[in-house]
């Protein structure tokens, strides 16, 4: 466990230059794919397995949004119709 967390470290010193406000951001979208890291470590290509599933938790809240949003746009003009 702690030759993993040193090695994310040496390889995560990049996110130490990323502006202040994107990094709460991005070290939650890395905590989130770790879910799936059973499935990009035996990838090939590591880092592009893990991008494609920081991409898939990314589209998933998008559409989650857009299915919330769609509901209470439906549930508002209802309202008005009354």
């Amino acid at each position: 466990m702690f030759i993993k967390v040193f090695i994310i470290k040496i390889i995560m010193d990049w996110i130490d230059d990323i502006d202040e406000t994107l990094k709460p951001y991005l070290k939650a979208l890395i905590k989130d794919t770790h879910f799936n890291e059973r499935a990009f470590l035996n990838a090939k290509n590591k880092g592009n397995a893990q991008l494609w599933v920081a991409l898939a938790t990314l589209y998933k809240e998008v559409i989650t949004l857009n299915n919330k949003i769609k509901l209470l746009e439906k549930t508002l003009q209802n309202i008005n119709k009354k």
